[in-house]
């Protein structure tokens, strides 16, 4: 199941609605009682969450800088890098 199916049917249950039918669930179902409520709202906050991250590394991958963008590392480049790093001992 996708993260965004499992979205729609945890809000719907959190609002008091039955997923599949669309009726209102009655007053004495689990599903109204408070702590239940509760808990079905904390999941819809996880599953936003998980979807926000999914679709930020989705991003990242599509827009990370093609190979063509990359240049070979140089010896000139090394002795640049070498020389912001004074020589320290560790103790």
């Amino acid at each position: 199941m996708e993260i965004r199916e499992a979205l729609t049917i945890v809000r719907k249950l959190a609002d008091g609605v039955h997923p599949e039918t669309g009726e209102v669930v009655q007053a004495d179902c689990l599903y109204n009682h408070p702590q239940a409520v509760r808990a079905l709202h904390r999941a819809v906050e996880a599953l936003e969450c998980r979807r926000d991250i999914t679709q930020g590394f989705q991003r990242v991958r599509t827009e990370a800088p093609s190979r063509r963008n990359l240049r070979p590392w140089n010896l000139g480049m090394e002795s640049d890098y070498n020389s912001g790093f004074p020589n320290q001992r560790r103790q």
